[in-house]
């Protein structure tokens, strides 16, 4: 019996200034917290994460863990308050959200954000539809490196590719996106290279 390998096209897909995800976080106002500007919050205590905008890409987020979407909530609020940049400067964070023990606290948040990465890269988990299980491997990421060389990271390269981008990955607030209307606030979180 003779196996048959089909043949797969790869695809390059360049990370420098890529957008690999945006979401939009609703907000409940804490009730004694009023306010209508988004430059007047100062503490994670005035918002109280309500729901992702798109119940798709909430429902997605599950895949990654049951809780993912209170932890990246959580990230969106660090990120708009404490200008907190990448998930490793988040898992370094005093101010986390508290779901483990302190003392696995390291491991565990590395692992999540590792594991979302990793779903970022290879399936449509960031998309508005509902994710369907499906991960794309033929998928060969391109980085320009600091000598102006061109790394490539094929499926083979994964693990290396997630842990750069633990450190690497940005976290930003698109506040032009952003708004605050009657006790809701809504942030755009991008995470982009």
């Amino acid at each position: 019996m003779v196996a048959q390998i089909e043949e797969t096209k790869s695809t390059f897909v360049i990370l420098n200034n890529i957008t690999l995800a945006r979401y939009f976080f609703v907000y409940k106002e804490n009730d004694g917290y009023l306010t209508n500007e988004l430059s007047k919050f100062h503490n994670k205590h005035q918002l109280l994460f309500h729901k992702l905008e798109n119940k798709n890409q909430h429902l997605n987020l599950m895949f990654v863990d049951s809780v993912f979407v209170n932890i990246l909530a959580d990230v969106t609020l660090e990120v708009f308050l404490n200008k907190t940049n990448s998930f490793a400067a988040y898992s370094t964070s005093k101010n986390k959200i508290k779901l483990v023990a302190e003392k696995d606290e390291s491991r565990y948040f590395k692992y999540k954000f590792f594991r979302f990465i990793h779903m970022l890269l290879y399936s449509n988990i960031a998309s508005n539809n509902i994710f369907n299980g499906q991960e794309f491997f033929e998928k060969i990421y391109c980085l320009k490196n600091k000598f102006g060389e061109i790394d490539y990271f094929s499926i083979y390269e994964h693990t290396v590719l997630q842990e750069k981008l633990l450190d690497e990955l940005k976290l930003d607030i698109d506040i032009s996106s952003s708004s605050i209307s009657k006790h809701e606030v809504k942030l755009c979180l991008k995470i982009s290279y």
